[in-house]
């Protein structure tokens, strides 16, 4: 297992110790007391989770908060003679204008930006330099990773290609790119390389790629294979030249 593929375990693997007995872990753990490398990226990610959960821990409500919360609730009798600005009719028409308003504005809100190929690509390469691409569920079942990816709005009505079909999955995520939603799967392929598919909602992109035909991309360390069938737009990423990842498709 090399170290990207361990880090990505890893990146799961809650700060109170209580994963330390899960078989998942257990291979990567070992490894990570054997490479002094991967034991100080380890250590950085643990005291990082550690000082959240601590930041976390030490937010306390103020002791009075369910009273003031209750006699907030509270609703007293206006006076007899009030201002014009607080009678009822008024502050029904004050209340109707705020509604309407917050209705046009999201209405009128521009809808999320289109994505491009191009900029889909640099924003894998860029988590792959960053080491930042984490699962969100560990889990290897077909169905399963739909179901999960359904439940964190990704794309999810797919089957991968018939290249990956038959390797092991380790997990899925649901990326964020221009607030749109990109499902990742995350395979095992040749024994300890890490390829991941990418499923787009194709109106999402302003240049999906013709149906049919695979374009096959380099992006640094990275190659891309992408292509469109009905209405989703497939991506593949990993690392090696353009042409290694044809056998995936």
């Amino acid at each position: 297992m090399d170290n990207d593929h361990a880090k990505m375990i890893l990146s799961a693997y809650r700060s109170d110790g209580a994963d330390a007995s899960d078989p998942i872990f257990a291979e990567t753990l070992a490894q990570a007391q054997r490479d002094p490398e991967l034991a100080r990226w380890f250590a950085v990610e643990r005291a990082l989770d550690e000082r959240m959960h601590a930041a976390v821990q030490s937010v306390r409500p103020p002791a009075n908060l369910k009273d003031s919360l209750l006699l907030a609730a509270k609703v007293s009798r206006m006076p007899a003679h009030r201002a014009w600005w607080a009678r009822p009719a008024w502050l029904a028409a004050a209340a109707a204008i705020v509604l309407f308003a917050g209705l046009a504005f999201f209405a009128l809100k521009p809808d999320r930006a289109p994505m491009t190929l191009a900029g889909v690509t640099s924003e894998m390469a860029r988590l792959q330099r960053e080491d930042r691409i984490s699962l969100g569920a560990m889990i290897s079942d077909p169905a399963q990773i739909q179901r999960w990816l359904k439940e964190h709005d990704g794309p999810h009505d797919f089957a991968a290609p018939a290249g990956l079909a038959s390797q092991m999955r380790l997990g899925c995520q649901v990326l964020d790119i221009n607030g749109n939603k990109v499902s990742l799967v995350c395979f095992q392929v040749g024994g300890q390389q890490m390829v991941h598919l990418l499923v787009i909602d194709r109106r999402r992109l302003s240049d999906p790629p013709v149906v049919g035909k695979p374009i096959l991309m380099q992006e640094g360390e990275l190659a891309f294979a992408t292509w469109t069938e009905g209405d989703r737009t497939y991506v593949i990423a990993g690392r090696g030249r353009a042409e290694s990842i044809r056998q995936w498709l």
